[in-house]
């Protein structure tokens, strides 16, 4: 549901917030930043708030039918 997205969403962004406050985090992340043209690290809030419920059940379904995930968040 969207509520339970929000909660998720609040959860995740935390958990980011206090990351970014690691010294060894950053020196991952700055390792990591532009690998192969993918950054991580610029406007992760924004990124997380731009997730959608249907963005969210668009990418359940593509799954269930055999589609390939290239991240995997825990």
């Amino acid at each position: 549901s969207n509520a339970d997205l929000v909660k998720h969403k609040n959860v995740l962004k935390g958990h980011l917030a206090l990351k970014v406050t690691d010294p060894q985090y950053w020196t991952h992340a700055l390792a990591m930043r532009y690998l192969d043209g993918k950054d991580f690290t610029t406007g992760f809030a924004a990124r997380v708030d731009a997730v959608t419920e249907d963005k969210v059940k668009l990418l359940l379904l593509a799954l269930n039918e055999g589609s390939k995930v290239e991240y995997v968040v825990k």
